[in-house]
C-alpha cells in the first residue's frame, strides 16, 4: 500500500503528500493559475514591496492511500518569510456529527471538507483550504519538480507487492518514487510521531530546495499541471491574490520552511492521538488561531 507524498502537489500546487512534499512552499502557490496581467502601474522609485497579513493562507494537503491517508498542514506566511508545516497523525481525535472519531476515519467517511473543518476545531487554528492527491498523480508532478537531497536517519527496507524497497541511510538524492516508498514504510504506520518528524523534515527539505518554483515565471505552469491532477477547494483568486507575495518569498534566498513535528500521547487503547498543550501552543504561534 502506498501513501501519498505531497511533494509534487505542494511545489506545483505546491506539490504535496502524494504530493506531500514540495510542495510546500508552492503549495499555496503553485496551486493556482496565472491570470492575464493588466498593464503594470508605475510605482514610486522608492517603493519597496512587502507582503502583508492578508497574503497568508493555511492548506491541508491530503495524500490518499488505500486505507489510510496522510495529512500535511502547511502555511504560506510571506509577511514573516515563513512556511511552517506539520504532518498530523491520522489517529488525531476529532469530533464529528456522531461523536468522537479519528481524523482519518472522518475523512474516509465524510470527505476532505469535513476533515478540514474538524482538524481546524481540534487544533484551534484556521485551515483555509484543502487539497488531496493520488500517488500516481503525485509521481506525474514530481517528474516536473525534480529530486531532493535528504539525509535519511536509518535504512528504509521492506517488501511491498512482491518487490523489495531498499533506501540506505545517509545523504541521498530522492525522486518521487523514493518519497512515496518512504511514506509507505510500515514502521511509520505504527509510529505516527516518528513519521511526523522524519517525513515532515523531508517535506521541508523539498520546499526549501525548490522555492524557485514559486517564482512568477514558473508557478503558473506548475499550476496548470497540478490543478488537473488534484481535488481542492482552492480557487482561481487564491493564487492571483498571492502571486506577488509568493515571488517575494521565493527570492529571499533563505530556508523559509520548517517542520513542527506532532507532539502528544495516545489513549489507553492506542486508538486516538491527543495533541499536547505545548504542541497546540506552538501551532498557535505559527498558524492563525481560530479565536
Amino acid at each position: 500500500m502506498q501513501s501519498t507524498y505531497w511533494k509534487g502537489f505542494l511545489i506545483a500546487f505546491v506539490c504535496a503528500l502524494g504530493v506531500l512534499s514540495v510542495v510546500m512552499a508552492a503549495t499555496v502557490l503553485a496551486v493556482q493559475p496565472s491570470m492575464p496581467q493588466e498593464e503594470p502601474v508605475s510605482e514610486d522609485p522608492g517603493f519597496v514591496y512587502h507582503p502583508d497579513a492578508t497574503d497568508s493562507l493555511t492548506l491541508l494537503v491530503i495524500g490518499q492511500g488505500e486505507e489510510q491517508a496522510d495529512f500535511l498542514l502547511i502555511r504560506f506566511n510571506p509577511q514573516h518569510g515563513q512556511v511552517p508545516l506539520s504532518l498530523i497523525p491520522p489517529d488525531l481525535q476529532v469530533l464529528s456529527e456522531t461523536g468522537s472519531t479519528t481524523l482519518n476515519q472522518l475523512y474516509q467517511d465524510s470527505g476532505a471538507l469535513a476533515a478540514k473543518t474538524a482538524l481546524s476545531q481540534a487544533l484551534g487554528i484556521v485551515v483555509d483550504r484543502y487539497a488531496r492527491i493520488q500517488p500516481e498523480n503525485f509521481l506525474r508532478i514530481a517528474k516536473k519538480t525534480g529530486t531532493v537531497l535528504f539525509t535519511i536517519p536509518y535504512d528504509i527496507s521492506y517488501s511491498r507487492d512482491g518487490f523489495q524497497v531498499s533506501i540506505p541511510a545517509g545523504e541521498r538524492r530522492l525522486d518521487g518514487q523514493d518519497v512515496l516508498d518512504m511514506f509507505a514504510y510500515p514502521p511509520f504506520q505504527r509510529n505516527p510521531l516518528e513519521k511526523s518528524q522524519v517525513m515532515g523534515d523531508l517535506v521541508a527539505a523539498v520546499v526549501n530546495q525548490h522555492m524557485e518554483s514559486a517564482q512568477e515565471e514558473y508557478s503558473a505552469t506548475l499550476f496548470k499541471l497540478a490543478i488537473n491532477l488534484i481535488d481542492t477547494d482552492l480557487n482561481y483568486a487564491d493564487y492571483e491574490l498571492r502571486r506577488r507575495a509568493a515571488d517575494f518569498l521565493a527570492n529571499l534566498n533563505a530556508q523559509v520552511c520548517a517542520n513542527f513535528p506532532a507532539q502528544g500521547s495516545y489513549s489507553g487503547d492506542g486508538s486516538k492521538f491527543h495533541p499536547s498543550e505545548d504542541y497546540l501552543e506552538l501551532l498557535s504561534q505559527y498558524f492563525e488561531p481560530l479565536f
